[in-house]
């Protein structure tokens, strides 16, 4: 790579972090901080414009575009969970609002997926990161949009150099831009709701997880707050198997009874509602349920479920606004979204 590639390699990124929001360095400057001649920092700009990036403007200096003036100007969604989209709506309406959204804004999607890039069974946890990291970067994008499980190396070496909003929740310390909903406190609310109709034995169902499994562990959070302050006895079951009726002879082992359940998946609230009658329980008389994430599931059950919005096309759109912002230095600083979990009663 030539010296001028290697420059202006230095100003995109300077470009794409915001060190550079607006206006860049005069060539002189430039040839003084890289140590190198006129010629080829003015080459190093050269080919900045070339590429849409940059603008000279006569007697002015040069500029950065705006990013829906940029040629190629891609935005790379990273979608790093083990799931089949196609099974869950909430993904389904949060890839709808990103074409939406980045169609509006004139640039290009790069989706990657961790099924996209693994290909073979037989790869580690380790190498499967290292594949999709590649993968995602391959098409060297203006910004990222990591949505999924967090995985905190992932995260780190995505935004090494460019920027990235994490629609998910994370831990504090990562201090990550992000765009997520208050999961804790829509989870609580549930909570409430249900002791408000007179509910005394309320218990969350949720998968088993460890520390790293974020959102799990911060609806948890929220249901044990709502317990502690209602004065009620916590009681947390665990979907460990696949077998739709599992869950439900949990409970159904529990002394007392729960006659509430707030599930933290759309999946698990389905089973419960499944499964219930065929074990003795009636819906919503002997048990009532609600759960995350609402993607019009509970409208097909009988009886419907209610549910916790989960605002897919919503977040999809806030999360590449700010992007656009960031990247066109309109914003500068952390980037901390947070919309209500409202509950859907049905």
């Amino acid at each position: 790579m030539s010296k001028a590639s290697d420059i202006a390699d230095t100003i995109l990124k300077r470009v794409r972090t915001g060190a550079y929001p607006d206006k860049v360095p005069g060539e002189r400057s430039l040839a003084e901080e890289f140590r190198a001649d006129f010629k080829t920092a003015n080459r190093a700009i050269g080919l900045l414009v070339e590429q849409g990036v940059l603008e000279r403007r006569r007697g002015q200096g040069t500029f950065v575009k705006r990013l829906d003036q940029r040629r190629d100007a891609t935005l790379s969604l990273c979608f790093y969970k083990f799931a089949d989209l196609g099974r869950d709506p909430v993904f389904t309406r949060f890839f709808a609002g990103m074409n939406s959204a980045v169609t509006s804004h004139r640039v290009r999607l790069h989706v990657t997926t961790l099924k996209d890039v693994v290909g073979d069974d037989k790869l580690d946890p380790a190498q499967s990161a290292e594949r999709f990291v590649r993968d995602a970067l391959a098409v060297d994008p203006d910004g990222i949009i990591y949505l999924g499980n967090v995985d905190i190396p992932v995260i780190e070496r995505l935004r090494a150099d460019r920027p990235l909003i994490a629609v998910a929740e994370c831990p504090p310390s990562l201090a990550v831009d992000s765009v997520r909903r208050n999961i804790r406190a829509g989870t609580a609310d549930a909570v409430r709701r249900f002791a408000k109709a007179g509910h005394q034995h309320i218990a969350l169902a949720t998968y088993r997880h460890d520390a790293t499994s974020f959102d799990l562990a911060e609806k948890e959070r929220g249901y044990l707050e709502a317990i502690e302050e209602l004065g009620l006895q916590p009681r947390i079951l665990h979907r460990t198997s696949p077998a739709e009726e599992q869950l439900t002879q949990q409970l159904l082992a529990v002394t007392p009874r729960p006659t509430a359940v707030v599930a933290s998946e759309s999946t698990i609230g389905l089973a419960l509602v499944r499964s219930a009658p065929g074990l003795g329980l009636r819906i919503p008389q002997d048990l009532a349920v609600t759960s995350f994430d609402d993607g019009d599931i509970g409208s097909f059950t009988q009886p419907q479920m209610s549910s916790i919005h989960a605002f897919g096309e919503e977040l999809a759109t806030l999360a590449v606004e700010r992007m656009i912002g960031r990247l066109d230095g309109r914003i500068t600083g952390r980037i901390d979204d947070v919309l209500p979990c409202p509950s859907i009663e049905r």
